[in-house]
């Protein structure tokens, strides 16, 4: 195993940790969550990564509010995760292309805890 690939194990191991202990809590609120991680080197990766969806929707008058959140780590930065604000809402029964985005929300950077 490279230096590379034990610091990013160590990351995940902590990341796998904090998402364990926030599971059921998030499940009870129901909350998506989806594993789009890339834990083993073939073909489609060519680097490892820890990568998780969460997902809530509820509905408000007329509308369905969306809040998703894709939080990442990768081999190449294993100490930073990114998180990813997605809020949207759009009414039901109507395409897409009405879909209401808050405007400033980008991604934030920080360091992975206890790494």
């Amino acid at each position: 195993m490279t230096d590379v690939e034990l610091k990013f194990r160590h990351a995940e191991n902590e990341l796998d940790k904090l998402l364990l202990a926030a599971k059921w809590a998030l499940k009870d609120e129901d909350v998506t969550i989806r594993d789009w991680s890339g834990r083993k080197y073939h073909y489609k990766n060519e680097r490892l990564s820890w990568n998780y969806w969460f997902e809530k929707k509820w509905p408000r008058d007329s509308e369905i509010l969306k809040v998703s959140v894709h939080v990442s780590s990768t081999e190449e930065e294993p100490t930073m995760a990114t998180f990813g604000p997605l809020p949207r809402s759009f009414r039901s029964g109507k395409s897409h292309d009405g879909v209401q985005r808050p405007k400033g929300l980008s991604p934030l950077r920080r360091p992975c805890v206890g790494v």
